[in-house]
């Protein structure tokens, strides 16, 4: 469990249980087991979305396509500094 070992996560539980007390503990551990709950379900969720679904969340992303453009004219500006450089418009 990510790369911890036993006495890693007694320790932590241990100082959880000094931090929080035994009342708190209880809650705060059952908060984490509806938390990942919730995890798990998005999780699951995400292989069985539409196409459309996906490519609805693409159209809304404003940052988008704006990237070729820019770098396309940051290397104008490039080559108008360093004329006899090459650069490549990639």
């Amino acid at each position: 469990m990510l790369g911890m070992g036993s006495l890693e996560i007694l320790v932590i539980l241990l100082i959880a249980f000094i931090v929080l007390g035994p009342q708190k503990m209880i809650e705060a551990a059952r908060y984490l087991g509806e938390v990942v709950g919730q995890l798990r379900g998005v999780a699951k969720s995400i292989p069985h979305m539409d196409l459309d679904e996906i490519s609805k969340l693409n159209d809304q992303d404003p940052v988008r396509g704006t990237a070729p453009d820019s770098s396309v004219e940051f290397n104008k500006e490039l080559q108008q500094e360093l004329p006899d450089k090459e650069i490549s418009n990639e």
